[in-house]
């Protein structure tokens, strides 16, 4: 499983918890109370999630670990090329 598909296997199962927990009364909160608590943690954590996923180290790490890339190569004109070469797998090369 890789970074892109976390976000849109979690939510489904954490609405599915929510809807027993709001079901079952638990805590005596009710479903409007229930779904607005975890509505607000889940956009919470999927906005930080997204911040930290789509960095571009994140996002080339991710593609230089799929089995069917063989190597990454950054553009060696630009002005991040190395830094970011350094921070991701030994795949990834400046050229």
């Amino acid at each position: 499983m890789n970074q892109m598909q976390v976000p849109t296997t979690i939510v489904p199962i954490i609405s599915f918890f929510a809807g027993l927990l709001a079901g079952k009364g638990v805590f005596g909160l009710d479903e409007a109370t229930w779904a607005t608590l975890i509505g607000a943690v889940v956009a919470a954590a999927l906005t930080i999630y997204g911040a930290i996923s789509s960095r571009k180290s994140a996002l080339v790490s991710t593609v230089a670990a799929m089995p069917e890339v063989k190597s990454v190569t950054l553009d060696a004109t630009a002005p991040a090329s190395a830094s970011l070469s350094a921070s991701t797998p030994d795949n990834v090369k400046v050229g």
